[in-house]
C-alpha cells in the first residue's frame, strides 16, 4: 500500500511539471508607433526576480512574459539592459542599443534561476549605476513575487532610482503568483515614481493585455514644436572645478579625476561595493565596477590615489580600524591584479570615523561599509 502511495504522488509531481504555462497573445508584435507617435524611452532596464522563492511555475510563467514582452518591443536605438537577481549575487546583460529583438526574446529563454534569497535592493542599485550617463526617460520593469528579504532596502533603492539625475524614471511593476502581501509591496515600488504602473501577471494574459502594456511603457506622442519662449537671463549657476557632476558648493570631495563615478557627495567611491559585516571580502559581482577604477586610473598614468577603508559602528573602535584596513588592502590587490602599479595606491583605514551615513538603520549602516577614492596632490 505505501508503495502504491509514493508511486502515486510521483504521478502527481509530474503531472504537476508538465502543466503548461500560457503565454500571453503576441499577434500584434512588435508595438509600432502611429503616425503622431515616437518610442518615447531612452533607456529601459529589465529586473528579473530569480530567488528560490519564485519556484518552478513563477519562473517559467516570467520567462513566457518576458518572451512576449521582448517580441512586442519596438524597434528604436534606445538602450536596453538586464539585471537577474537571487542568493549573493546578480547575472548582468549590460546596456546595449539599438535593440535586437530576436536577441532579447532567445536571452529570455536562457534567463537563469539562481535561487537563494531575493537581494531586491543590489539589483536596483545595479540599475542606478548602469544609468550613469544616461539621459532623458527611463522604464524600469521589475518581474517578481514582491518578497525581497529587506523591504526596507528595497523601497530605499526604489527611491533612488526614481529620483536619478538622468531624468525621468518610471517604475513598472509585474507581480508574479498570488500573494495579496507581494502585491501590496510591488504597488508601493511602482508608487515611487508618478509615472509608474503595477500589474499582475494574471492581467497579462488577457488578449491584447500585453501589448498595450508595451505601448503604455514604450510609446508617447511626438513633441509639439512651439515657438520659443522669451529666455530670461538666469542667475549664474554654481560651479563644478572637476567636472564630477557635483557643484563646488556640494562637492565634499574636490578635484575628482575624469571619467571617476562620485556619489552624491562628490567623493569617489566605487559604486555599489559595500561589504558584509564584519567581512573584507569583495563579492565577484563588483568586479565590473573595481575595473571601471582601473580604466581611469590607466587614462591618468600620473594619477596616484588613497584607498580609504572604512566600517559601520558597530564593534569596538579597535577591531573596526583594523577591518577597515584590510577592506583597503583588499581593494588595493585587485587594482595591482589588473595592472596598476602599487607605488600609486596608498591603502589607508578609518575604522567608524568618517561614517558617509548616519548609522541609525540597517541599510546605513551597509552604506558606510565602503572604500572611498581619494587624490594624492
Amino acid at each position: 500500500m505505501k508503495r502504491w502511495v509514493s508511486y502515486a504522488i510521483v504521478v502527481m509531481l509530474l503531472a504537476g511539471c508538465s502543466t503548461a504555462i500560457k503565454r500571453p497573445d503576441v499577434s500584434n508584435a512588435p508595438v509600432v508607433p502611429g503616425p503622431d507617435e515616437i518610442v518615447a524611452v531612452d533607456q529601459a532596464i529589465i529586473l528579473v526576480d530569480a530567488s528560490s522563492s519564485m519556484r518552478i511555475e513563477k519562473t517559467r510563467m516570467t520567462k513566457n512574459l518576458l518572451r512576449s514582452m521582448f517580441e512586442m518591443m519596438p524597434d528604436g536605438d534606445y538602450d536596453t539592459g538586464m539585471v537577474s537577481f537571487g542568493g549573493d549575487g546578480i547575472e548582468l546583460i549590460s546596456m546595449e542599443s539599438p535593440y535586437y529583438r530576436q536577441q532579447w526574446v532567445t536571452r529570455a529563454s536562457k534567463s537563469p534561476y539562481l535561487g537563494g534569497n531575493t537581494p531586491l535592493e543590489l539589483s536596483l542599485e545595479m540599475a542606478y549605476t548602469m544609468l550613469s550617463g544616461a539621459s532623458g526617460k527611463t522604464a524600469v520593469i521589475i518581474f517578481s513575487d514582491g518578497q525581497p528579504t529587506i523591504p526596507d532596502a528595497a523601497i530605499e533603492s526604489a527611491r533612488k532610482i526614481a529620483n536619478h539625475p538622468s531624468g525621468e524614471v518610471c517604475i513598472h511593476t509585474v507581480h508574479i503568483g498570488e500573494s495579496d502581501r507581494g502585491v501590496d509591496f510591488m504597488e508601493q515600488l511602482a508608487s515611487l515614481s508618478s509615472c509608474g504602473s503595477a500589474r499582475s501577471e494574471d492581467s497579462l494574459l488577457e488578449e491584447s493585455a500585453l501589448y498595450h502594456f508595451v505601448r503604455e511603457v514604450f510609446i508617447g506622442p511626438k513633441p509639439v514644436v512651439e515657438e520659443p519662449p522669451v529666455v530670461i537671463p538666469e542667475p549664474p549657476k554654481p560651479k563644478d572645478s572637476d567636472n564630477d557632476g557635483v557643484t563646488d558648493d556640494k562637492d565634499e570631495c574636490p578635484g575628482t579625476p575624469q571619467g571617476a563615478k562620485v556619489d552624491e557627495r562628490g567623493c569617489w567611491v566605487i559604486p555599489g561595493v559595500t561589504f558584509e559585516l564584519d567581512k573584507a571580502i569583495i563579492r565577484p559581482v563588483f568586479y565590473p565596477l573595481l575595473d571601471d577604477v582601473v580604466k581611469v586610473l590607466k587614462l591618468n598614468p600620473d594619477l596616484n590615489i588613497y584607498v580609504d577603508g572604512h566600517t559601520c559602528s558597530r564593534g569596538t573602535d579597535q577591531h573596526n580600524q583594523g577591518l577597515s584596513e584590510r577592506r583597503a588592502k583588499a581593494v588595493q590587490s585587485y587594482l595591482v591584479t589588473k595592472g596598476v602599479d602599487e607605488s600609486r595606491l596608498k591603502a589607508r583605514g578609518w575604522g567608524e570615523k568618517q561614517p558617509a551615513f548616519p548609522n541609525d538603520t540597517e541599510t546605513n549602516m551597509s552604506k558606510n561599509r565602503r572604500v572611498e577614492l581619494s587624490v594624492i596632490e
